[in-house]
């Protein structure tokens, strides 16, 4: 990681020419209307984060919701010449490598649903993602962890 990897807001000339790259990426599925402001609404700001010399992580709101937002993570070159490669539209926060998401069922937050993805030099590769459970106001947080993504991460050699 380059040294004091600081997000920053892109630029207005980074803006134009990114913007529709990072539109072109998005699918029926995903839910990225923040990207797109709607007439009098303020344009979101749009960052980016050095991961190594060659790449860096875009980072947008996509969404908002009565408890929930999700943001766009997206890989790019660090020259911001190539296509950007979506790695999710529900994020919650990045650190130190990883993404993450974390987003209630609904606001009593007593089912959740959780993922996270793993920078592995290249990309960002998704490493786990769980449920609490139905929501059925057993439990703030959650009855249950119950993993439907599991992988194994071996350090590199």
């Amino acid at each position: 990681m380059p040294e004091k990897a600081q997000e920053r807001a892109l630029t207005a000339p980074e803006l134009a020419v990114l913007k529709p790259k990072l539109l072109a990426t998005l699918n029926n599925d995903d839910w990225c209307d923040r990207l797109q402001p709607e007439e009098g609404e303020e344009a979101e700001t749009i960052s980016l984060t050095p991961l190594d010399n060659a790449h860096s992580l875009i980072s947008a709101l996509c969404w908002r919701a009565a408890y929930n937002e999700g943001y766009g993570y997206w890989v790019v070159d660090s020259k911001l010449e190539g296509n950007p490669t979506l790695i999710t539209v529900s994020g919650s926060e990045y650190g130190d490598g990883e993404i993450f998401m974390s987003q209630k069922g609904r606001g009593l937050g007593d089912c959740w649903g959780t993922a996270s993805w793993l920078w592995d030099g290249t990309t960002f590769r998704k490493s786990r993602e769980a449920t609490t459970g139905m929501c059925r106001y057993l439990r703030l947080g959650g009855t249950w962890d119950l993993p439907t993504w599991v992988t194994e991460v071996k350090p590199a050699k």
